[in-house]
């Protein structure tokens, strides 16, 4: 009988090690080790596309950025976005709802000459 698998701890998720990985730059210039999460970054970014290849540390092939899954799922929400940018969702307006008080900002003070 196997024993049941536990969870690891806080003190053993801290202490680990993340995932460092290997990006195929042009010129095929290798750049890295990169921690996963600036990989993540990158991608969403924009800085690294589908067919970026990449590898992590420790492992002989080189794939392109859709063939890992969790860099698949930072470009499904790039390319979810319209623009591939991050937009807010507010919308400006020129005109304040109805019922909304405006408040209008002074000008900063002028500075005084040293003879005034």
């Amino acid at each position: 009988m196997t024993e049941p698998k536990r969870r690891p701890t806080l003190k053993e998720l801290l202490v680990a090690q993340e995932p460092e990985w290997l990006v195929l730059g042009a010129g095929s210039k290798v750049l890295g080790p990169v921690p996963q999460v600036m990989l993540l970054k990158a991608v969403l970014r924009g800085g690294l596309d589908e067919t970026t290849l990449v590898r992590p540390v420790g492992q002989p092939q080189w794939r392109p950025v859709r063939d890992h899954a969790r860099l698949r799922a930072a470009l499904a929400r790039v390319s979810s976005r319209p623009s591939g940018i991050h937009t807010s969702t507010e919308q400006a307006t020129s005109q304040p709802a109805s019922g909304t008080r405006t408040r209008r900002l002074s000008p900063p003070p002028r500075p005084r000459a040293s003879g005034e």
